[in-house]
């Protein structure tokens, strides 16, 4: 099994479980306890997990599927500063993408005004937040629902995105890293469907709180060079506004 299908493998069992022995991950995948400590000592300088006395834990609850309501009211002030923001950039006519995520529905409930635009999601919530203004085309992508976040994933979702072509995507993540310039998320299902949406915008505009760079996230979805424009609030230290300030890309402060 390749290392990183093994680390998955890892991360998914500590998940189900809260914390797992050594032992037990080196007997459900076939290989020595070394290997698996190796595994550990790599994904723990990731920080997902924490080794302890022969085990492993999460290191951050954050990697649990938090409900959809407690995500939303979360750094909402920041959120809604995204959204607004990132609603100003759609113009008549636009076609858009907007991923799931809280905030990128903080974006959904910026554009209800708006006339004359089409709107393609994965997002139950955004298109919900959207489907009142008669001006507004909104399209909802097939496929399988996960609950927990409302978003649309799977095959029927993927082949959606992949044979359509927009104007700009708003997307969504779970953690971004400053120093690696990338962009993850914990929730693995989703990430093919992201993919998709990247390959099929014009323009791609990244609408994440500053709390996000401090997350630990497993399994990067993207690079910052496939993205045109981030857009993220200003509470940022001072290491991380040189790092954000030094990207190759526009980044808008809100």
């Amino acid at each position: 099994m390749p290392e990183k299908d093994r680390q998955l493998k890892i991360i998914t069992k500590v998940r189900e479980n809260i914390g797992v022995s050594v032992s037990e991950l080196a007997e459900k995948m076939d290989v020595t306890p070394n290997t698996i400590r190796r595994d550990l000592e790599k994904l723990e300088k990731e920080g997902i997990i924490k080794k302890i006395h022969g085990a492993a834990v999460l290191d951050d609850l954050s990697y649990y599927d938090r409900p959809f309501k407690k995500r939303e009211i979360e750094h909402k002030e920041e959120k809604n500063k995204i959204g607004k923001k990132a609603a100003s950039l759609v113009n008549k006519g636009d076609t858009i993408i907007i991923d799931a995520g809280t905030t990128c529905l903080a974006v959904a409930s910026y554009l209800k005004s708006k006339n004359d635009i089409t709107v393609l999601s994965n997002s139950v919530a955004a298109i919900t937040e959207l489907d009142q203004n008669k001006e507004i085309t909104v399209i909802l992508s097939g496929g399988v629902l996960k609950g927990m976040t409302r978003s649309l994933i799977g095959p029927p979702a993927e082949k959606f995105f992949k044979l359509v072509e927009v104007d700009k995507l708003f997307l969504s993540a779970g953690a971004i890293s400053l120093k690696k310039q990338d962009i993850s998320n914990p929730n693995i299902p989703e990430n093919p469907v992201k993919q998709k949406m990247i390959a099929s915008a014009r323009e791609v505009i990244l609408v994440v709180d500053s709390y996000k760079i401090k997350a630990a996230s497993f399994y990067p979805f993207a690079s910052f060079e496939d993205i045109d424009k981030i857009i993220i609030d200003d509470n940022l230290d001072d290491e991380n506004m040189r790092l954000m300030d030094n990207l190759e890309l526009e980044v808008v402060y809100v």
